[in-house]
């Protein structure tokens, strides 16, 4: 027969058994109620994520916007990837990257540029093509060995803030956007949009020309932009680009053996000619 330790043991795993399924049955009553209320799914932000490495950044659509502008600009300028670099890492610090049209006394705009120090008029500065050109101008002329200096000492440089080492946080986000917006890493962007716009292709076809002047060859295919250029850089460059521009109704890229559509991954598929095939939403 047990004894009475072998009976208060027996008991207490008994008790540890019930207490077990009680809480099992509440879990799933909970999750039963969950689908009999149709409570909303939890969807991922809309905006465009970059991992290049161990590395990954999150912008939102207006911000992918500006990143996109900032980026095509130092490209037309025949700036290397490291301006990109400085450009965005400075517009993320200056200004979130969001075109404001306030700032500390008259600063406005992307990089919160002040009229009063002849960095343009005020409509000047708030067109973000304008202001990043006048960046990057700057740039070039106000810092010997830009190209090669510390990324931190060279934004403060040109834009003498009062916060002279808060650019330094942002420069591996500004890294790694570079990195793809200039095709240096493949198939490193992805991006969530819901905004169910039809074909609406003229921004990024401004956007191409602004950065790539005459180098691509473009022909439209009912709604699919079909963009051919030899350069696996350039047109990886122009792919990554391409959805960061908000409001096109773009539903899905294809360039060498990979594809992307809206709201997914890239995959690996057939290889393609030299091409990039932007599919619209009709």
């Amino acid at each position: 027969m047990p004894n009475d330790q072998q009976r208060r043991s027996g008991a207490f795993a008994s008790c540890l058994t019930l207490l077990a399924i009680a809480v099992g049955l509440a879990l799933l009553g909970n999750l039963i109620m969950r689908v009999i209320n149709r409570e909303p799914v939890i969807q991922p932000l809309q905006g465009c994520t970059v991992v290049v490495d161990d590395h990954s950044s999150f912008i939102d659509l207006e911000q992918a916007g500006n990143v996109a502008i900032i980026s095509a600009a130092a490209i037309g300028e025949g700036l290397p990837a490291r301006a990109t670099t400085l450009g965005i890492v400075t517009a993320w610090q200056e200004s979130s990257l969001r075109n404001l049209d306030y700032g500390d006394r008259d600063s406005l705009g992307l990089f919160q540029q002040r009229p009063s120090q002849g960095w343009g008029t005020v409509e000047q500065i708030m067109d973000p093509w304008y202001s990043s050109r006048k960046f990057y101008s700057e740039l070039v002329r106000l810092v010997p060995g830009w190209e090669t200096g510390d990324i931190n000492d060279v934004a403060q440089a040109v834009q003498r803030s009062g916060f002279p080492e808060a650019y330094r946080k942002h420069e591996q986000n500004g890294r790694v956007w570079a990195s793809a917006l200039n095709g240096y890493s493949p198939h490193s962007v992805t991006c969530v949009v819901r905004d169910g716009s039809t074909m609406n292709s003229e921004p990024i076809l401004y956007l191409l020309q602004q950065a790539y002047r005459d180098a691509l060859s473009i022909r439209q295919e009912e709604n699919v932009l079909v963009i051919e250029h030899s350069s696996a850089e350039v047109r990886w460059s122009v792919a990554q680009l391409a959805m960061l521009v908000p409001e096109t109704g773009l539903q899905s890229v294809r360039v060498d053996d990979w594809a992307w559509s809206v709201n997914g991954e890239w995959t690996q598929v057939a290889p393609s000619d030299n091409v990039v095939r932007l599919e619209f939403r009709a």
